[in-house]
């Protein structure tokens, strides 16, 4: 399994949750972390997972997530399984918004596959770090990710393996 980490970070924390994820995931397959910018080129077809991250920033992704979900092609026959995660304030999504939902929702249109529900990490809202608990609640994450992979693979469901 390839998993391809693409994420945004304005202070850092969205980066450490992205590479938590990434150090659990490793115990599955390959794993490709990039951070969205203008000169990085990012090619999802190498990856039989992707997963997006970004800060919650005015009730939605970074600019550069945005752009870079909205630049993705329509996933035709391929159902590329996907997760998205986002930091945000420890605050009810309703008040603060959800980069994740965002995410979640664009590429449920373009035809990828949902493979675990969209995931907040909790920034402290007096010193703007995140939570305590929160890169451990990370790695145990990227850990259900390759779980819930592998077990659709075992149970034949296509989930679009290169």
């Amino acid at each position: 399994m390839t998993s391809l980490i693409v994420f945004d970070s304005f202070i850092g924390d969205t980066k450490l949750i992205a590479y938590a994820v990434s150090d659990a995931l490793t115990d599955f397959g390959e794993v490709i972390v990039k951070k969205t910018d203008e000169e990085t080129i990012i090619d999802v077809n190498v990856a039989d997972i992707l997963i997006i991250g970004s800060p919650t920033y005015h009730r939605k992704p970074s600019g550069m997530v945005m752009q870079f979900v909205s630049e993705l092609r329509k996933n035709n026959g391929n159902d590329l399984p996907f997760v998205s995660f986002d930091t945000r304030y420890n605050t009810a999504s309703w008040m603060t918004g959800s980069a994740s939902k965002w995410i979640s929702k664009k590429l449920g249109k373009k035809n990828y596959k949902l493979l675990l529900p969209p995931e907040s990490f909790f920034i402290n809202r007096y010193n703007q770090n995140l939570e305590e608990y929160e890169s451990r609640r990370a790695s145990k994450w990227g850990q259900q990710i390759g779980e819930k992979y592998f077990e659709l693979k075992e149970q034949q469901i296509d989930i679009g393996e290169k």
